[in-house]
C-alpha cells in the first residue's frame, strides 16, 4: 500500500470485516474474515474469570492507554511459548500499518504496568485494538511472565495474568465510552472463559456498518 493512501485503505478494510494476517512461511499478507466471528458481549453477559477480578481487586497492575502502543504490538508479536515461528501472523509490515493507525487516532492500547521494590516500573502486558466509531476492533494480548524467587514469592515485575486483566479493563473502559461492538475476531481457549459468543459473518458486518457510522467513542483512560 502506498504510504498516502494507507490508512484510509486499511480502515476500508477494517470496516468491511477484514483484518490482515502475514503468512511467515511465504512472507506475504493476506486479508482475512472468519464466520463466525467472535464478539465480546458489552453488557451484564460479559464474565471475569474469578482469579482475574482478584488480580484487579488487589491491583496488582497499574492500567494506562496509549503510553506504549509500540511496545504492545512487539509484545504481541513475540512468539508464543511452544509456538512455531512458523506459525507467527504479526509482521513488520503490519506492525508498521498498525503504528500508523495509531498516529492517525485509529489504534489504542490498553497497557497493564507493574514497580519493584526500589520503584522501577516495566510494562508486563497490554492488548491493542482498531477503533471505527462506535467499534473497538480488538486484535491481540500479551504478558510476560517471571518465575518466583527462591522464596516461592512472586517477583512484582511478574506479568502473569495481565493480558486477561487488560482484557476485562479494557471491556469496562469500552463499556464507559460508549462503544456498541467489541470484535474478537475468532474464539480461543483464552477468551472463551468470559463468555465471548459468536455471530454469523453477515450479522457481524450489519452491526459493524452500524458502529462505524458513529462518532469516534475513543478517550484515554483516566489516571
Amino acid at each position: 500500500m502506498d504510504v498516502p493512501d494507507l490508512v484510509p485503505k486499511l480502515l476500508e478494510v477494517y470496516a468491511d470485516g477484514a483484518f490482515p494476517m502475514a503468512d511467515a512461511r511465504t512472507g506475504t499478507i493476506g486479508f482475512y474474515t472468519a464466520d463466525p466471528r467472535v464478539l465480546v458481549p458489552l453488557d451484564e453477559s460479559f464474565h471475569t474469570p474469578r482469579t482475574v477480578d482478584r488480580d484487579i481487586r488487589r491491583a496488582r497492575f497499574r492500567f494506562r492507554t496509549d503510553t506504549a502502543f509500540e511496545a504492545v504490538v512487539s509484545g504481541c508479536a513475540r512468539p508464543r511459548r511452544g509456538a512455531e515461528p512458523e506459525d507467527a501472523w504479526l509482521d513488520g509490515t503490519i506492525a508498521g500499518w498498525l503504528v500508523e493507525l495509531h498516529h492517525a487516532g485509529h489504534a489504542h492500547s490498553l497497557e497493564a504496568w507493574a514497580s519493584d521494590e526500589n520503584g522501577d516500573e516495566a510494562l508486563v502486558g497490554g492488548i491493542y485494538g482498531v477503533s471505527i466509531g462506535s467499534a473497538f476492533l480488538g486484535e491481540s494480548m500479551f504478558h510476560r511472565a517471571r518465575p518466583r524467587r527462591d522464596d516461592n514469592s512472586r517477583d512484582p515485575l511478574d506479568g502473569t495474568g495481565a493480558s486477561s486483566a487488560c482484557l476485562v479493563s479494557l471491556h469496562r473502559h469500552l463499556r464507559d465510552c460508549a462503544y456498541t461492538l467489541f470484535d474478537a475476531q475468532i474464539p480461543n481457549p483464552h477468551t472463551e472463559r468470559f463468555g465471548l459468543r459468536e455471530v454469523r459473518l453477515d450479522d457481524y458486518r450489519r452491526s459493524l456498518a452500524k458502529a462505524a457510522s458513529d462518532p469516534d467513542r475513543w478517550r484515554p483512560l483516566p489516571a
